[in-house]
């Protein structure tokens, strides 16, 4: 693991992006971003891999031209 000092708020709004790369305008992928860094103590890596999963499986179960309440 590499845990380091990084704001969650950029590392957030990278896997929307590349979710929406991935769902080629099929699904609505909206990300309101806190105007701010967000910075925490974590592994970076491992949160953006676990962020994109989570965001690839939304959108994955999300019917095309659908959204999540």
């Amino acid at each position: 693991m590499e845990i380091g000092r990084h704001d969650l708020a950029a590392v957030a709004e990278e896997a929307v992006q590349t979710t929406r790369a991935s769902v080629n305008g099929e699904v609505p992928v909206e990300y309101v971003a806190p105007g701010r860094k967000v910075e925490a103590t974590f592994d970076r890596g491992r949160i953006l891999q676990i962020a994109s999963i989570l965001l690839d499986n939304a959108a994955k179960y999300t019917p095309e031209g659908g959204a999540w309440p």
